[in-house]
């Protein structure tokens, strides 16, 4: 498994692919959405309450995340990025919005549009 990359099996977050970013000096947990008005959800520092070993596996962790609530969700992780998702226990900062794509969508949805009229005409 590479390093930054987390892979929720189960639990309150469903399953997929999560990332380990830092901004700001700042870690979070990241998932693409790509089809929201952001291009990522993050779960911050504020979220994460415990982080658990459930069991080692050949060049992984499996790990319970306790989150806020009574939501957790198990991951297998690689054991490098354990001290920084720990270390994510310890801070209560809100993780800053991702970059509102929104005006991108919009102007890709015109371009689209324009080039369909244009081609349109010229038959």
């Amino acid at each position: 498994m590479k390093a930054g990359m987390i892979e929720v099996l189960s639990g309150h977050l469903g399953s997929g692919r999560w990332r380990l970013k830092q901004e700001g000096g700042m870690t979070f947990l990241s998932h693409i959405q790509p089809f929201s008005r952001r291009g990522e959800f993050r779960l911050g520092a504020d979220q994460v309450k415990n982080i658990t070993i459930e069991s080692h596996e050949q060049s992984c962790l499996k790990v319970r995340i306790d989150l806020e609530g009574d939501s957790y969700c198990i991951a297998r992780i690689n054991p490098v990025d354990l001290p920084q998702l720990q270390s994510m226990i310890e801070d209560e900062r809100v993780p800053p919005l991702a970059k509102s794509q929104q005006n991108t969508w919009i102007l890709g949805l015109s371009i689209f549009f324009v080039v369909c009229i244009i081609f349109e005409m010229s038959r």
